[in-house]
């Protein structure tokens, strides 16, 4: 009855070929429910691509994420492995 695909915006082969499927068994059985999450999707492209299905937006905010360099990574692991 549900069909829930998460993280959309990272496209490749395989989600493009789902998409197409997706959009098949809509026209197919219209009782289907399909959600697509996504916190940088382009619900244009993907509203009219769904023959311009309802788009629910969910605001919240962003967290900052810190990079780490590899190096200090491996120093942290072994200075807490020679203790």
């Amino acid at each position: 009855s549900h069909v829930i695909v998460d993280e959309i915006h990272e496209r490749d082969i395989n989600t493009d070929f789902l998409m197409v499927v997706l959009r098949d068994v809509v026209q197919a059985f219209p009782d289907v429910r399909i959600i697509l999450m996504s916190a940088t999707i382009d619900t244009t492209m993907f509203r009219e691509y769904f023959f311009n299905c309802p788009v629910i937006e969910v605001f919240g905010r962003t967290y900052p994420v810190q990079g780490e360099c590899i190096s200090k990574i491996f120093y942290i692991i072994e200075k807490l492995l020679c203790q």
